[in-house]
């Protein structure tokens, strides 16, 4: 929606061309969050849970998925799933990565 006060117009296309001067901006920015800030206490603030692989138990050594044994001739093995699987010399790490059923983010 277009504003039809001709100052608040202004306003925005001085703010979005980036013409604002510096400390108006970060003044309203402040001001605006002042509210939030003031109801916000350190008992209410939720920390969300991480899975870190260093907390986790011992898994033992990984282990071989059944029937991928003969897949490949170098062992390939996944962590922190501690899944093991086989891949031919020069295969791609997406596709060995795709047959262990394991994400590779990047």
């Amino acid at each position: 929606k277009t504003p039809k006060d001709q100052k608040q117009l202004e306003d925005d296309l001085l703010r979005t061309s980036g013409r604002a001067p510096a400390a108006e901006k970060e003044h309203d920015v402040v001001e605006q969050l002042k509210p939030v800030l003031k109801q916000t206490s350190i008992e209410e603030v939720v920390a969300p849970e991480v899975d870190d692989p260093l907390l986790e138990e011992e898994k033992g050594p990984p282990t071989m998925i059944p029937g991928h044994e003969h897949l490949g001739d170098t062992a390939v093995v996944f962590q922190p799933q501690n899944v093991m699987t086989m891949a031919r010399a020069g295969q791609p790490l997406s596709e060995v990565a795709s047959q262990a059923d394991v994400f590779i983010r990047y």
